[in-house]
């Protein structure tokens, strides 16, 4: 056993002097083969990324590129299957948007809902990249299916780190791009809800996150945690609302509680009297209503989107934190994110 870390730590020595392209492709391979090293070579490409990769280097110089060389690469393939839209769909086509710039094409997303595979979920909230018509790319015959290639993605973790914000900033910025009926809804609650006002922004998990404990997921503060910083921050930076965002009702009635008339929120349905009654890992909440699932996707990120333009943020650390930390791109006045460690 002590010989074969020693083999295993000589060769991650050898990887990490590797240029950046060579590393890329010894890590896909490493993939296919199942390699023991897979995770260490995986955590050394994710720091030469954020260091080597063109893309962080120069952003505008790697679109352009693919931009000149005319190609689309349309993706298709996710690890996981979606019925809607949500932080980890946006994150694994941002993951594999990655790839294509990279090594030189134009993306377009071609992602179906799971249960109607005739709707293209990406299209159905977002533009595609450069406002390019799939259908046309497809009938030209320019394009290739992207490969299943993703060694990077935008990371919850990522929320902690100044320089790799401004990263995602940018990516989400040209490729998460809300379509004309999906952005005059979020407009419009900015407007009527938030627009004018000092707020702080907040987002804590409850029943969702209480009932999964999913390995290796945050853990979330408590409620009295997060009321006392809240607190603090409002005071601090002189803001007078609170813009909660939250799927739990109860957590939302302490709240309310604790701050009263200044306590904002968007339209939304709770989840924690349906998580109470059922598996919802098996049966996704949609409220029994027409087009539901898609409602609950625009609902949650609308929330999102508001919580990105407050002046201040307060938050547990979870995919909604950092998609609203991408989203805002270091403008928050204070940041808090709350480190409670894993499960």
């Amino acid at each position: 056993m002590k010989s074969q870390n020693l083999t295993n730590r000589i060769k991650l020595k050898s990887l990490s002097i590797l240029p950046y392209g060579l590393l890329v492709r010894v890590y896909n391979s490493s993939k296919r083969n199942k390699d023991a090293l897979n995770s260490s070579v995986e955590d050394l490409i994710i720091k030469r990324f954020f260091k080597d990769s063109p893309i962080v280097k120069d952003f505008n110089a790697t679109i352009d590129r693919a931009k000149k060389n005319n190609k689309w690469c349309v993706i298709e393939q996710t690890v996981f299957s979606y019925s809607y839209v949500n932080v980890c769909l946006i994150s694994e086509v941002i993951s594999l948007t990655l790839w294509c710039l990279e090594n030189g094409y134009m993306p377009l997303y071609d992602i179906k809902n799971k249960d109607n595979t005739e709707e293209n979920l990406w299209e159905r909230m977002f533009r595609q990249p450069f406002d390019a018509d799939l259908n046309d790319v497809k009938r030209s015959g320019n394009y290739i299916i992207c490969p299943f290639n993703t060694y990077v993605w935008p990371d919850m973790q990522d929320a902690r780190n100044p320089q790799r914000v401004m990263f995602w900033n940018k990516m989400f910025k040209m490729f998460v791009v809300y379509n004309d009926d999906c952005q005059k809804y979020l407009d419009d609650e900015y407007e009527t809800i938030i627009k004018g006002k000092r707020v702080l922004g907040t987002l804590i998990r409850g029943v969702e996150y209480e009932k999964a404990a999913l390995k290796n997921h945050p853990k979330q503060p408590s409620v009295d945690e997060f009321i006392s910083k809240a607190k603090e921050v409002l005071l601090k930076d002189e803001l007078d609302y609170v813009y909660l965002a939250t799927e739990d009702e109860t957590i939302a009635n302490k709240v309310k509680k604790a701050f009263g008339d200044k306590v904002l929120v968007n339209k939304r349905q709770y989840y924690d009297k349906h998580y109470r009654d059922d598996d919802f890992r098996k049966k996704p909440i949609t409220y029994d209503r027409e087009d539901g699932a898609f409602l609950k996707a625009l609902e949650y990120m609308s929330s999102i989107n508001l919580v990105s333009k407050c002046d201040s943020f307060v938050g547990g650390l979870c995919g909604g934190s950092e998609a609203a930390e991408f989203f805002n791109g270091n403008q928050y006045k204070t940041n808090y994110i709350f480190d409670r460690g894993v499960f």
